[in-house]
Order: C-alpha cells, then sequence, then structure tokens
C-alpha cells in the first residue's frame, strides 16, 4: 500500500507489479474521512505504478510492462469526473511528476526527439514544451510551484554514460553546474534554489553520492553524503535521506535559514525510504523495518511549516 496526502484529500492505491493479475484499487479521501474517488486499474498486465495529489486532482500513472506502455489518468476530485489532457498527450516513459497544480512528464523517444511536456491542470493548458537533441533520453522529472527540472542522459551506456541537470523557469532554461562533469543523478528545486546530488556510475557505492545546493546564482554549498536520488524539496526546505552512524540513514534538511539539519535521526533497523512532497508543504515517507520482524506499514506525514 502507497499512500499521499495534501491536507485536504488523502489517498491510498494498492501496490502494483508486471506479475500482478488483478486490478490494483486506487482511493481518494477527503478531510472528513469521506470517499470521493475509486478507481480500479485495467489489469490484463496493467498496473497503477505511481498516485499523485496535487490542488484537487488526481493524478494516476499505469503501466504495461510486457508492452512498455504508460497511460496518465486525470481526476477532478470536486466532482469525481476524469479530465483529459489538453490534446491528448500521454508520456511515453514512466516519468513523471505532479505537484503545485501541474503535472510533467516525457513524450517521444531517444530516436525521434524526446520533450517535457507541463501541463496546468486547473486551465487545461500545456505550456511549450523543451525538447532534447535527437540521441538524448530525458528522465527524473520534478515539479515545483514555479520551475522544473530533469535530467538529460547522453549515451546512456554506463561506460561512457553523461547526465547533466536541467532547470526550467518561465521561459529561461539552464543547467545546473555540476561539481563533477557528467556525474549528474537528480535535482530539486525550491522557491529561489535549487538542490542535486552527484554519483559516479562506475562506483561499487552508487546508492550514496554527494550533495549540492545553490541559493538564487551563488556558488554551490556542499551538504555531504545524500542517499543517492532521494533529496526533494518541500516548503522553504530541502530534503533528503542522509547517511548517519554504522551506515544507517536518517532524513536531513536544508533551508537558508537554519542550513543543514537533522530532522529524524537514523534509528536501529529502519529506514525512511519513498521521500516525496505533496503541494510545496506536505512532506511524506515510508518507514521500512528491515529485519522482517516487523512487516507493519507505517507512513509519516510532516507538515514542513512546522519545522523549526
Amino acid at each position: 500500500m502507497t499512500g499521499d496526502h495534501n491536507g485536504t484529500y488523502t489517498a491510498f492505491h494498492e501496490d502494483g507489479s508486471p506479475d500482478s493479475s488483478s486490478p490494483q484499487q486506487t482511493r481518494v479521501f477527503d478531510r472528513h474521512g469521506s470517499l470521493v474517488l475509486e478507481r480500479t486499474s485495467e489489469g490484463s498486465g496493467w498496473f497503477t505504478q505511481e498516485a499523485w495529489l496535487t490542488d484537487h486532482f488526481a493524478v494516476v500513472e499505469d503501466l504495461h510492462e510486457g508492452q512498455r506502455l504508460v497511460r496518465l489518468f486525470v481526476y477532478d476530485l470536486r466532482t469525481g469526473e476524469a479530465v483529459e489532457l489538453p490534446g491528448g498527450l500521454q508520456p511515453t516513459q514512466p516519468e513523471v511528476d505532479a505537484g503545485s497544480g501541474q503535472v510533467s512528464f516525457t513524450t517521444g523517444t531517444a530516436e525521434t526527439r524526446m520533450c517535457q511536456q507541463l501541463v496546468d491542470l486547473e486551465s487545461g493548458v500545456a505550456k511549450a514544451p523543451t525538447c532534447a537533441s535527437t540521441g538524448e533520453v530525458l528522465a527524473d522529472t520534478v515539479v515545483g510551484a514555479s520551475a522544473y527540472s530533469f535530467s538529460r542522459v547522453r549515451s546512456p551506456n554506463v561506460e561512457q554514460r553523461c547526465k547533466n541537470l536541467t532547470v526550467v523557469q518561465g521561459e529561461r532554461q539552464s543547467d545546473i553546474p555540476l561539481h563533477e562533469k557528467c556525474l549528474g543523478w537528480s535535482a530539486a528545486v525550491i522557491e529561489g534554489a535549487v538542490a542535486w546530488d552527484e554519483a559516479d556510475p562506475l562506483s561499487e557505492s552508487l546508492w550514496l553520492g554527494e550533495g549540492y545546493v545553490r541559493p538564487g546564482d551563488e556558488q554551490p554549498i556542499a551538504l555531504g553524503p545524500v542517499v543517492t536520488d532521494t533529496i526533494v524539496g518541500c516548503g522553504d526546505r530541502f530534503f533528503w535521506e542522509g547517511l548517519g552512524h554504522h551506515d544507517s540513514s536518517g532524513i536531513e534538511s536544508w533551508s537558508a535559514e537554519h542550513g543543514v539539519q537533522t530532522v529524524w535521526g537514523p534509528q536501529r533497523d529502519v529506514v525512511p525510504v519513498d521521500l516525496e512532497c505533496s503541494d510545496g508543504r506536505w512532506l511524506h515517507l515510508r518507514l521500512d523495518e528491515i529485519t522482517g520482524k516487523d512487516e507493519m506499514l507505517r507512513i509519516i506525514v510532516l507538515d514542513t511549516r512546522t519545522i523549526s
């Protein structure tokens, strides 16, 4: 079971997989506990990969592993009705993010040219896409309130891989100044700042990278060791899974006011995973008990406005 919460609605969807023969249920409840949406994946090879809540919308991503297909479904939670994406747009890769009333995804292929799409859900308007050069792969899209980011990968073969990170704000597009050329991994954005991690794909400890933050046009600030692909922007802070004592991990944060802080200290036999942010405020994560003794699923939601 996986969940999402944005202050107004709470969603739960059953974890699916290509091997699952039964459809998955996605349910959304309002703050009073009333069921406002219930949907079932198609089955027959289709399974629900992810569900997001943003403003008054639910965005659901279904995958068909065998046919390598992706479908996005958008629902207006005020009416429970499905909403069509403009121009029949649909992603071609399972690289999707939703937030701040928007959804971003990739279309096209590396052979035909991939483009990053951004759709405003309330107006139903797609903004001008940002497109890659032929042969480049776009991935890792992250939506912020006033900007979004994604990665550009050339030569995905590990031996020659080159991965750079791009931020788009309005009509301005800029590459993140990586500390080590081509070693970008993932990025996140908040108002006035961008954070990212870098990791060598040939390293035996690929799960651990180095984190950086750049406020405005200032010089990047080193954040130290970061578990790769865990940095998220939420409120006026960045959060990530950081390495603690004895290789255990906790949740660290950075803000312009407080610098680096520990939000959730490392705990024995418990690992925080799946950090995500809903609508720039609600940070949620899942706690995994790694010994196998306790299989109870625990999902924590933090209001970032209450973190001092």
